[in-house]
């Protein structure tokens, strides 16, 4: 309004025509103003209108959106900021080792967003997002995807507690399939923390990496063309552990391997793969005993494979002896399933471990090994369907 006054000043010092001509031009300004001042008016309402829009939306739905929105330039800049420049050469040549189009960098992004959420303990509403955003993420890329289900006394309040395990398929119709698998739950608590073991636990590798991992894996499993289906598996309650002496381990593959063998299904698996702990910097991937003693052939196979390729961080002879998720499948299922689990996280030669600790975060984790793993678990799979 203050423009308008100082226009109307300068007016009167001008002639007749001059000052037509200048009213029409005033009556042009103040529209002008008017009408940005409207734009501005309406498009203030509209963002607004998008801010309580967005935030009429539950909470659970909003980490839903972010978990599966867009991996941005941003996010990829992120990641490969915080790679050496040795790590991203080593990376693109891994990387060239297969025809399929694996994107490690968006595994990264992903365990980083799993992280944000918090824990995902069992029965939890951070794992139930987790759930929801799996289910619409593979049935998106075309998956089908089953909630299994089954109930438990939580450990400590020994109240009724719903578990769910996700079997997602990919050629259901195939009766002959190959599985692999991830545990998607955190422990608790980081018990083996050595400053506070009741702090909450990150877990970064040990269970975000496998859920990123195979959200990774997953687009390139339909490029194989198999003879045989595949299916990826979720498992919940690996570690649903309060105390160590008294609570149990493997709630879900427990259950999994059960209901194999007590309603057996019309498909059989003819090979299994547990991924677990398998993002860590300084990649160490030794044969595991258990596997060795249960699915021989095929952990042997899954090794040559990484030989071959010339990814020398499977390392073809036996170190740990690793109870997990793997040995329900084979004991209870006869499904000969091996374990592909980095145990010694950093390394051999560090004088802390990161396992089950408040530093399992999202920086000890690289886009380098699980492309290594990808790398070689796609290349198997491919000469194992054929």
């Amino acid at each position: 309004m203050h423009a308008i006054f100082e226009i109307l000043k300068i007016a009167r010092c001008l002639p007749r025509f001059e000052i037509v001509m200048f009213q029409l031009f005033v009556v042009g300004f103040v529209f002008e103003v008017g009408y940005q001042t409207s734009i501005a008016q309406d498009e203030s309402s509209l963002d607004q209108q998008s801010e309580q829009s967005e935030s009429d939306l539950p909470l659970s739905k909003r980490w839903e959106d972010y978990l599966l929105s867009p991996i941005t330039d941003g996010d990829r800049k992120w990641a490969l900021d915080a790679m050496t420049e040795a790590e991203r050469i080593e990376l693109t040549e891994v990387l060239k080792k297969t025809e399929f189009q694996l994107d490690p960098i968006a595994a990264q992004v992903y365990i980083k967003r799993i992280c944000e959420m918090g824990p995902r303990i069992s029965g939890s509403e951070s794992m139930a997002v987790q759930q929801a955003a799996l289910i619409r993420h593979f049935g998106e890329l075309g998956y089908s995807v089953a909630r299994q289900s089954f109930d438990v006394p939580h450990p400590e309040t020994r109240v009724n507690t719903t578990l769910t395990n996700l079997i997602v398929q990919l050629h259901p119709e195939r009766k002959l399939r190959i599985l692999i698998c991830c545990h998607y739950d955190t422990r608790p608590f980081a018990d083996r923390d050595p400053v506070n073991p009741k702090s909450l636990l990150p877990g970064a590798n040990d269970g975000a990496s496998g859920v990123a991992f195979l959200m990774m894996l997953a687009p390139h499993l339909k490029e194989l063309g198999p003879r045989l289906g595949i299916d990826l598996v979720f498992f919940d309650a690996e570690e649903l552990i309060y105390v160590r002496e008294r609570d149990k381990l493997f709630l879900g593959s427990t259950h999994f391997a059960e209901q194999y063998v007590r309603s057996p299904p019309d498909h059989r698996y003819r090979a299994g793969v547990l991924v677990d702990m398998i993002a860590d910097r300084t990649l160490e991937l030794y044969h595991e005993k258990n596997s060795l003693k249960y699915a021989g052939p095929l952990t042997k196979q899954i090794w040559l494979k990484a030989q071959k390729l010339g990814i020398k961080d499977f390392v073809p002879k036996p170190k740990h002896e690793v109870r997990d998720d793997h040995l329900p499948l084979n004991e209870i299922a006869k499904i000969p399933t091996t374990d592909l689990i980095d145990f010694d996280y950093p390394s051999m030669t560090a004088k802390e471990s990161y396992w089950h600790t408040a530093k399992d975060t999202v920086d000890k984790c690289s886009p380098l090994s699980m492309a290594k793993v990808g790398v070689v678990l796609v290349e198997w799979a491919k000469d194992y369907v054929k």
